[in-house]
């Protein structure tokens, strides 16, 4: 890897992120923030006070369809503000016209 490592992402890009409050949990997640090699990410379906930091390498991230190609599903992250059963509906309306993350 090299260091710093390269930093191809944009703030307003959707990737998949661990929750950093429930490491079990795969969320979608949005870029509002870059510094550097860091990203500032937040949970689709969260606000900011959960904000929080990753390097661009971490394996705590990963490109959009990640989860689905190995079977798992994405999660609500804790804390999701509306009913859980609209949670599929809510993931198409924040996928759809998005720029995606790519593998780095």
């Amino acid at each position: 890897s090299q260091i710093p490592p390269v930093n191809d992402f944009k703030a307003g890009m959707k990737l998949e992120a661990r929750d950093p409050r429930n490491a079990t949990s795969v969320c979608i997640a949005t870029v509002i923030g870059i510094t550097g090699a860091r990203l500032r990410l937040r949970l689709d379906g969260s606000d900011n006070r959960n904000d929080f930091w990753r390097l661009v390498d971490s394996p705590d991230i990963q490109p959009v369809g990640t989860c689905e190609k190995e079977g798992d599903l994405l999660q609500p992250p804790l804390g999701y503000q509306m009913n859980t059963s609209s949670w599929p509906m809510f993931l198409l309306k924040t996928l759809n016209g998005s720029e995606m993350a790519s593998a780095t």
